[in-house]
């Protein structure tokens, strides 16, 4: 999974996320702004920082499901 933090105006925050269910936007409270049944992730991010986003973080990020495996995280 890849997790993207964009930041706009100082507070402003919003976290775009990728898996093989597609590509979610989230507002800070974790509410569901865009939803794409495929990997749109960097086309989303480039309309967004084409509107003044910039990235504050980006990362692959091991999914939750994948913690409870026994192994260490």
């Amino acid at each position: 999974m890849r997790e993207t933090c964009l930041q706009k105006t100082g507070t402003d925050r919003i976290t775009v996320r990728t898996d093989d269910r597609g590509t979610l936007v989230l507002d800070p409270s974790g509410q569901v702004l865009e939803e794409h049944g495929n990997d749109r992730h960097e086309l989303t991010l480039a309309r967004y920082r084409e509107s003044g986003w910039r990235i504050a973080s980006d990362a692959a990020v091991r999914p939750e499901a994948a913690a409870s495996d026994g192994e260490d995280a």
